[in-house]
């Protein structure tokens, strides 16, 4: 993964655990496709920013973030080397 995919990564988790919905919003492009396997609450595709909003919501509802490292952990597993 490049350091620019990388540094992507961060803003979108530090925006993610401050509760910066628009600067996360700011991450994505205007037509972000989310994959999701069907063994999770959200399966599917989910396809632009209303899509990833939703899936958003639907998120942060099913799990029970303690903190940032929770993201920040999940963030580092896939992008360790």
């Amino acid at each position: 993964m490049s350091i620019e995919n990388v540094e992507v990564i961060r803003r979108f988790e530090d925006s993610f655990a401050a509760g910066d919905i628009d600067g996360v919003l700011a991450t994505l492009a205007d037509d972000v496709v989310v994959h999701e396997c069907d063994s999770v609450p959200y399966p599917g595709d989910h396809r632009g920013k209303d899509a990833f909003l939703g899936l958003l919501e639907t998120f942060v509802a099913t799990w029970e973030l303690e903190d940032y490292w929770d993201t920040h952990a999940m963030v580092e597993a896939t992008t360790a080397p």
